[in-house]
């Protein structure tokens, strides 16, 4: 196992999960199946795949320097997405660059993050689509601001990146978007937004969130308006500030942050001889450090690994692919795509 010590160093997931997975997966049915549903095949394969992550078995690259000759052996990696620790990193890391040097529009852009009710979360556990219907829902709360705010036919570029984790890799469904500050009208005439009211935005959100889910017969008019008479209904958008168009690093770096793991291994700290997992807080407003089962922290990971082919990154406006190509080919019919979605 050297090459494990030399790829994850002294990676906690991967000791974790060589030491409890087997045990965890003739556990599941009974301990977790009715909080969590059926254990995913993906999720089987996914672990399985990082556990040999870097296995020089399973092929590798042998790259030679032109100048001095050196050579050296690169292992092949597991790829998988939203779960490795090192691909995740290097795909975020990836896309962060492409995003700021490439895609991006050169106007003010503002990270954004969309909360739903704890009591809305178990929709989204059970049908991971809804995800995506969670996003198509906070583009049109912003193109709806923009309508308000800047006029009619107004329309945002919009990166969102859908998250399923939270404080304490708990199942927390939201998203974290990357917004032009304003937006572009039929003819291609830029409208910035230099004030956002995250009330109004907010309640844009909510009112969209609830139309898909009452459409999709899954929330009663009882339970809506129950959450309406809350003080606080657990709806919240956060509107951060604003990054200039030169600043590349600023932007590059939210984009990075936004792709993330689902676990910070810096955060983590596993007890092999108790079988219990640590995991520090995150920040100021955390709650504070939080004690769990080896097998608890086990099933509260694998609830976020990702389907194959889910979409986790989603583009809309001009960061869609139909925008993107018409720009690339330079047609006249740019904006036909305003309200295109795509994602990878």
């Amino acid at each position: 196992m050297a090459y494990r010590a030399r790829i994850f160093g002294d990676n906690p997931l991967y000791k974790i999960l060589s030491d409890h997975w087997q045990n965890f997966v003739g556990a599941y049915d009974e301990r977790f199946q009715h909080a969590c549903g059926v254990l995913r095949g993906t999720a089987k394969r996914v672990v399985n795949r990082f556990l040999d992550c870097g296995n020089p078995t399973n092929g590798f690259a042998r790259i030679k320097c032109s100048s001095c000759g050196a050579e050296r052996l690169l292992h092949f990696s597991c790829k998988t997405r939203g779960f490795c620790p090192s691909c995740q990193a290097r795909i975020a890391e990836e896309w962060a660059g492409w995003f700021a040097d490439e895609l991006s529009e050169p106007v003010f852009h503002r990270q954004m993050v969309f909360t739903i009710p704890k009591i809305l979360r178990p929709y989204f556990l059970y049908d991971r689509k809804l995800l995506t219907e969670l996003s198509r829902a906070a583009h049109r709360a912003v193109s709806r601001f923009l309508e308000i705010t800047a006029g009619a036919g107004v329309r945002p570029a919009m990166a969102v990146v859908k998250h399923t984790f939270g404080e304490g890799v708990r199942f927390h469904p939201h998203l974290h978007a990357l917004v032009t500050s304003g937006g572009w009208d039929h003819s291609r005439v830029w409208h910035p937004v230099p004030t956002w009211d995250q009330g109004v935005l907010r309640e844009l959100f909510e009112i969209e969130v609830f139309r898909f889910l009452r459409k999709r017969e899954l929330l009663s008019r009882e339970r809506m308006e129950l959450i309406l008479s809350w003080p606080h209904s657990g709806f919240n958008v956060h509107v951060g500030e604003a990054v200039a168009p030169d600043d590349k690093i600023s932007l590059a770096r939210v984009a990075r942050y936004m792709l993330r793991a689902s676990v910070v291994m810096s955060r983590i700290s596993y007890d092999r001889d108790h079988a219990t997992v640590r995991i520090d807080p995150h920040g100021p407003h955390s709650e504070g450090p939080i004690e769990l089962d080896v097998l608890d922290f086990i099933a509260r990971l694998s609830v976020h690994i990702p389907e194959p082919h889910e979409r986790l990154v989603l583009y809309y406006g001009l960061y869609s692919n139909a925008s993107r190509q018409r720009r690339v080919s330079g047609s006249r019919h740019v904006y036909r795509g305003f309200w295109a979605e795509s994602g990878h």
